[in-house]
């Protein structure tokens, strides 16, 4: 059981072996929030792996606009972007 205390880690990292593109596969969930797009960021500035990132939707301009931002464009067009609310799973 979880100790109420421990706060509850919202985010997973899922590496996969791509062979079609030869480069690991990293899925980081939540790239729109704080931890998940730090995560996301340091994947991309590596350059060593194809790196997806789930949202709940890529037309949310107001989630959208930071991440550009805050990756830079040359690091956001590099990244597949999927849309899935896991809230809803």
């Amino acid at each position: 059981p979880q100790n109420p205390k421990t706060p509850k880690l919202e985010y997973k990292l899922l590496i996969y072996l791509s062979k079609m593109e030869g480069k690991p596969i990293v899925v980081i969930t939540g790239i729109s929030g704080y931890i998940g797009s730090q995560v996301c960021l340091r994947f991309l500035e590596d350059g060593s792996f194809t790196v997806r990132g789930t949202v709940r939707s890529k037309t949310n301009k107001a989630k959208m606009e930071p991440l550009i931002k805050g990756f830079g464009q040359d690091n956001f067009d590099k990244l597949e972007l999927v849309e899935a609310d896991l809230m809803n799973a």
